[in-house]
């Protein structure tokens, strides 16, 4: 299994669209001038996102001087990445699955997420990790897994996925602390952002795979 990074970067108060952007593309043009990063890319944040930072950098190092970054070193264990084209939209939710959640019903949380994949064919590829570790600034949120995306348009991200009813009628309960059967925090971070290429599908990702329940 492959070990990706997953920083997100904050840039300074008044910090402008032109600065964002070129941090953006600082960060997704690393591979071609830093020897220890094999496969980067970046994009800046789309109006809508929640959870923290400007901008999403995906690549094996990240090592940025002049702004903040928290990268989540991900673990992919279920996968499915097998159309490096025809998408232009890569969306990143990370999240915290309560302390002392009973291992049965995280097992069934990693059991459940990928199915949504199944309900919306605007996911182009997909893939579910584990946090792993962090590197970078100290992460406001302690995430322990990530879910990833790609979508052709935004309306496949806004439309079909989010008011998908298996989406919101089955695994929102998962989500819902006023749930009994609740394990994740409220707090997550849900960033999508526009994309030039595949993260998922870079040549020492885990290509298509559905995996085992992990917790």
């Amino acid at each position: 299994m492959s070990i990706r990074l997953c920083a997100i970067v904050t840039l300074g108060k008044g910090s402008d669209d032109s600065l964002v952007s070129e941090v953006a593309e600082t960060l997704g043009g690393a591979a071609g001038r830093v020897d220890a990063i094999e496969q980067s890319h970046a994009g800046v944040h789309l109006p809508g996102c929640v959870g923290a930072g400007d901008a999403l950098g995906d690549e094996d190092l990240a090592r940025r001087a002049g702004c903040g970054y928290s990268a989540s070193v991900l673990e992919p264990f279920a996968a499915s990445a097998s159309q490096p084209a025809g998408f232009g939209i890569k969306r990143t939710n990370l999240v915290r699955i309560r302390p002392g959640s009973p291992s049965s019903a995280v097992s069934q949380w990693c059991r459940e997420v990928p199915l949504l994949a199944d309900h919306v064919p605007a996911i182009r590829n997909w893939s579910l990790s584990r946090v792993v570790g962090f590197v970078g600034d100290p992460a406001p949120v302690a995430w322990t897994h990530a879910w990833e995306q790609d979508f052709e348009t935004i309306e496949g991200l806004h439309e079909d996925y989010m008011l998908s009813p298996y989406h919101w009628g089955h695994l929102d309960g998962w989500y819902d602390p006023e749930m009994p059967w609740s394990i994740v925090e409220p707090e997550l971070a849900h960033l999508f952002c526009p994309a030039s290429e595949s993260v998922l599908c870079w040549p020492d990702g885990v290509g298509s795979s559905r995996g085992g329940p992990e917790a």
